[in-house]
């Protein structure tokens, strides 16, 4: 997903998300240790962990959005295998509505 600005009919402009492209991922929540290493994040916001095609995810940013089971995650953190380009690594925080 990311977030376009549109104009609506009566002429104002509203910010909203359209989808890019549609990926398989493997999904895992955040363990209890990765969650105390990662101080700066919100209280009550569900972390998530994206293991995503390398080549299917190369042109995916942090600008870009996920959304899983009809939330928004913001790409906090993206790990690239460079080594065998297999899997990316994607954190994403859930976004608030």
């Amino acid at each position: 997903m990311k977030k376009i600005n549109q104009k609506t009919q009566q002429g104002d402009w509203k910010s909203v998300m359209v989808p890019v492209k549609k990926l398989w991922a493997d999904v895992t929540k955040s363990t209890l240790k990765e969650y105390r290493e990662d101080a700066n994040l919100l209280e009550g916001k569900e972390k998530v962990i994206f293991l995503i095609n390398s080549m299917a995810a190369k042109d995916i940013s942090r600008k870009n959005f996920i959304q899983f089971k009809d939330k928004n995650y913001n790409i906090t953190d993206i790990q690239r295998d460079f080594e065998t380009h297999d899997f990316d690594k994607f954190t994403g925080v859930e976004v608030d509505k």
